[in-house]
């Protein structure tokens, strides 16, 4: 039997008619469009952070935190949410003022028992840590000295029979005064006691006439209940 030439053509052109709607060729030439699945090898995530400061505080002090949630870049992806922010060094659970994923915000009070203490940000789709120190209460400030009690006569070589003037300040504390002028004696004064023309609660300032006898004599000032606040010397005679 013979086949003609117009039946091989037709033959052939049947199979390749085939061949060109074969699945495989059709694959080939129409790539798919689907975006990827979430947590598929496409999708990336920024990864979550957190942030406390200070870093180092005294017991009781505040502390501001803040950072992100892990923030997927697709753009099909869902969005985390903040769930808490906790700690062991917070006396009180944190105060969250903005929940955003991408910049949450909040503060807390710490507690008084020194140590490092873990800060955990827990998100819907992960966690994020951190840390801070609590160095313990403060230490109180010390309690600033006195000044002293202050004494001077306006000279210490004084002519029989002449007038002195004695002035000076009473003990102080950061400006206060802690105590009373109640006399100015002395031997070497006519009478014992200095005539005291001004007592301001801090300052002071007096005179007397001394004796006539020269040698050296004591100045007194005393407070209240007697107790004594400073002495200064003079003498009596030539220089």
């Amino acid at each position: 039997m013979r086949i003609s030439a117009v039946s091989a053509a037709a033959v052939l052109a049947a199979g390749t008619l085939a061949l060109g709607t074969g699945s495989a060729w059709a694959d080939a030439a129409s790539p798919s469009t689907t975006p990827p699945e979430p947590g598929s090898v496409n999708s990336r995530v920024e990864p979550a952070h957190v942030t406390v400061g200070p870093r180092v505080v005294a017991g009781g002090e505040q502390v501001s935190i803040s950072g992100t949630c892990a923030i997927p870049t697709d753009w099909h992806a869902r969005f985390p949410t903040v769930i808490a922010i906790t700690s062991p060094g917070f006396a009180a659970p944190a105060r969250i003022s903005s929940a955003r994923p991408d910049a949450f915000t909040a503060s807390a009070q710490t507690v008084k028992r020194p140590g490092t203490y873990p800060v955990t940000v827990t998100c819907s789709n992960g966690t994020a840590r951190t840390y801070f120190i609590d160095a313990g209460a403060p230490r109180p400030a010390p309690v600033p000295r006195p000044e002293p009690a202050r004494l001077s006569v306006s000279s210490a070589y004084v002519a029989p029979r002449t007038t002195i003037h004695v002035s000076g300040t009473v003990a102080t504390r950061q400006g206060r005064p802690l105590g009373t002028v109640r006399a100015i004696a002395s031997n070497g004064f006519t009478g014992g006691r200095a005539v005291i023309d001004r007592n301001d609660p801090t300052a002071f300032s007096a005179h007397a006439t001394v004796v006539k006898t020269p040698g050296r004599y004591t100045v007194t000032l005393f407070g209240d209940h007697g107790r004594v606040l400073a002495s200064t010397q003079f003498i009596v005679g030539k220089r």
